[in-house]
């Protein structure tokens, strides 16, 4: 798991929800369900605190304004030239994490903890998502199609590739298991070759 809080970074109060200058094309007000909103440029929060979006929400003055410091960027290598982060103010934490968006691809390992913070690719709708959801699925203990309805109606754009919604299944089992085990308890490894008993 991934952890992106930092003890180091200030934590601001929530602020509503304020409606960003129409000249960037950014708001964070809810989702609504349209034609047009498929593939919006907005960032939607998800649960208080977690926000989901594509990258031109990551700008500064979006993130100020809603409160973000924690800001994890998911896009393939061969966009590492334009999907970057935008931010160098040293009161921003920014994960950039390469993950392409195909169905073979293992997003599983990459499935995180995340605190007052937005998570954008490209568009905000396949690898993000998928995050997202996995995010969702073991806070609330939903199963993954609970989670893709409820973030669904939040963000009506996301589409998870196939693949991904496979390994969103196979992770409910998962974290229902780790839930039931306690940490302390287990021994985790990043290499699935390693056997480790206790």
């Amino acid at each position: 798991m991934i952890d992106v809080s930092s003890p180091n970074l200030p934590q601001d109060e929530a602020n509503g929800h304020p409606n960003i200058s129409p000249m960037y094309g950014v708001s964070v007000y809810p989702a609504v369900t349209t034609r047009a909103n498929i593939f919006n440029k907005n960032m939607q929060e998800i649960i208080p605190g977690v926000f989901l979006g594509p990258f031109s929400a990551a700008q500064k003055h979006c993130l100020l304004e809603s409160g973000i410091r924690y800001v994890v960027c998911v896009r393939q290598e061969v966009d590492a030239h334009f999907i970057k982060p935008q931010i160098s103010d040293p009161s921003f934490a920014y994960l950039t994490l390469d993950i392409a968006d195909n169905a073979t691809e293992n997003i599983i390992r990459f499935f995180p903890k995340v605190l007052q913070v937005l998570v954008h690719g490209n568009n905000g709708n396949s690898r993000s998502a998928t995050l997202i959801l996995a995010y969702i699925m073991e806070k609330f203990g939903l199963s993954y199609s609970d989670a893709l309805q409820f973030v669904k109606e939040k963000r009506a754009s996301i589409n998870p590739n196939e693949g991904f919604l496979a390994q969103l299944a196979e992770y409910e089992p998962i974290y229902k298991a780790h839930k039931l085990w306690p940490m302390e308890n287990r021994q985790v490894t990043a290499d699935p070759n390693v056997n480790v008993s206790s």
